[in-house]
């Protein structure tokens, strides 16, 4: 395999779907929809431009793996045990219903019943790195439909086994007993897993993410959480699980220590590639040519797949005790299949259980779905007036702040000695959040305060503390050309915010006046400070003016 060639692939990919993105985005659509275009347009079906489609794979599960990875680093074992109930019932409910509907609907159009229950199969999954990802954009990750929808797409993850053993079967190359034997190795392999990162969450991660951080190095966390992260999607596609699901586990890990900002901040940016080349991948699949010539049968199923499992992802999470408004929420959100219906339908299309002209249907009706997911999960927001009223996650967590107890909350960059003070002074007050780079600083949160590890001249950072809430922020570190970057981020991100911020020498007091901050020039104070007490111990009348700090 030459590199180049594969480098090349990307690049274009890359580009086209650049292009694509910023098309769309100037008239208000989702840039995923231009990575989709983009993989149709370069993909074997279109002008067939990109030539090794395996390793193009390649990086687009990468990019999915790393997507859930930080989507799990939103999240802690506190706030997915409340979603037990909700994943069992209504995702388990979610996967039977559509499997007999479809089979039902296909039986009666005359397909044969092991073709008819193989469609089911592969239409129930719908689209965890599609949906997750508009969530996530959306800020409705946390709301009630959210909340609802992310319940039932780790059940379909974690039924993709017992999904691609039952395609399995029905092609012919297995039988029953060793779909038995495999189901019990993989409920053993399960806990197995789930042991293992117990325990590394338990004794290991504390102990090398404080040494990682201690380091001083910033390369050396980043690394550690990629490290964790890709093991542990290895680790669950060994034993048969989704990789995808690994990494959201090993998300959910990190994301309970101190240091989820930091980490999310730091892998955002090669993360946006590998997603963008993860949904052009995912467009390279669909065979436009072909439905363009069964126009009728794709325009006739589209409509039914989208309807028919909004309808039942409706009902099955009715069932699990979600209200109506929410519920519909969740099954606009949830209507479409997903990216493992595309590996479904490939072993029911090579063990002769899907015709050829089927499993095209079935691949285009999926990126069709895909293309108008956007649209339905904007939908659902507005469904359900999501405004203000967004699911609030446990309170007093590290890296976690809750949007309606933070509204005109006051933020202290840094915790050293002047961090403290300004926090000492305002303790008690109503929505205090600390954000500092050295996890020492998270001391402060069992005081009773919001404690965020990262670095607050990263856009991320600023944002899960609600800066455009905020009703000031105030800037204690001494490094001015950092304190210059936060103060115009900030006034970016909240352009009415108050800003306060420490000068350490005076010759750069002036430019953090001109950038909007209210300046405490501290050589000016300093001086000050020094005449007064000579001026006292001398017996002299103090004749120092009082200059202006601000």
């Amino acid at each position: 395999m030459d590199p180049w060639h594969v480098t090349s692939d990307i690049a274009v990919l890359l580009g086209v779907a650049l292009v694509f993105a910023l098309a769309l985005e100037r008239i208000k659509q989702s840039a995923l929809l231009g990575y989709l275009t983009a993989g149709l347009v370069l993909g074997p079906a279109g002008l067939g431009v990109v030539q090794d489609e395996a390793v193009i794979h390649g990086f687009a599960e990468l990019g999915v793996t790393l997507l859930l990875f930080t989507i799990g680093l939103e999240f802690s074992w506190n706030r997915l045990r409340t979603l037990g109930r909700l994943a069992v019932i209504g995702g388990t409910l979610q996967l039977i219903l559509t499997i007999v509907a479809v089979t039902a609907c296909c039986a009666a159009l005359g397909l044969s019943l092991k073709a008819s229950c193989a469609v089911g199969i592969v239409v129930a999954p719908s689209s965890t790195a599609f949906v997750l990802r508009l969530l996530y954009e959306r800020g409705e990750l946390e709301a009630v439909h959210g909340r609802a929808a992310l319940a039932v797409l780790l059940l379909q993850d974690v039924a993709v086994v017992p999904l691609v053993l039952a395609m399995t079967i029905m092609g012919g190359s297995g039988d029953e007993d060793g779909a038995l034997v495999q189901v019990g190795r993989s409920a053993l392999l399960v806990l197995a897993f789930m042991l293992a990162f117990y325990l590394l969450h338990k004794y290991v991660l504390p102990r090398a993410l404080d040494a990682a951080v201690l380091s001083k190095n910033r390369e050396i966390p980043l690394l550690l959480a990629l490290t964790v992260c890709l093991a542990s999607a290895w680790f669950a596609h060994a034993i048969q699980l989704s990789p995808v699901l690994g990494a959201f586990v090993a998300g959910v890990l990190l994301g309970e220590s101190p240091y989820a900002t930091w980490i999310r901040a730091d892998t955002s940016s090669f993360r946006i590639a590998f997603v963008a080349i993860f949904f052009a991948s995912i467009g390279m699949i669909g065979d436009v040519n072909w439905i363009a010539a069964h126009w009728y049968w794709f325009l006739a199923c589209l409509p039914a797949v989208i309807f028919g499992k909004a309808i039942i992802a409706w009902l099955a999470v009715r069932m699990a005790g979600v209200s109506a408004p929410y519920a519909l929420g969740c099954g606009l959100s949830l209507a479409q299949t997903g990216e493992f219906s595309f590996v479904l339908a490939q072993i029911g299309h090579e063990n002769g259980v899907l015709s050829t002209d089927v499993f095209r249907l079935v691949v285009g009706l999926t990126v069709g779905t895909l293309f108008l997911t956007p649209y339905f999960v904007a939908w659902s927001g507005r469904h359900v007036n999501l405004r203000g009223k967004r699911g609030r996650g446990a309170g007093g967590e590290s890296g976690s702040i809750d949007p309606g107890e933070s509204a005109g909350h006051v933020i202290v960059v840094g915790s050293g000695p002047a961090g403290r003070t300004v926090t000492d002074a305002l303790f008690g007050r109503r929505g205090l959040v600390v954000i500092d780079l050295n996890p020492r600083g998270a001391h402060a949160s069992a005081e009773g305060l919001h404690v965020l590890v990262g670095d607050a001249r990263q856009p991320e950072v600023l944002e899960k503390a609600r800066v455009e809430t905020a009703k000031a922020i105030v800037i204690t570190i001494p490094d001015h050309n950092a304190a210059r970057q936060i103060i115009l981020l900030a006034k970016d991100l909240a352009p009415d915010i108050g800003v306060f911020v420490r000068a350490r020498y005076h010759r750069f007091a002036n430019q953090l006046r001109f950038e909007g901050a209210h300046v405490v020039d501290e050589e000016e104070i300093t001086g000050r400070t020094l005449a007064e007490e000579v001026q006292d111990y001398l017996g002299l009348v103090r004749s120092i003016p009082a200059g202006d700090v601000t």
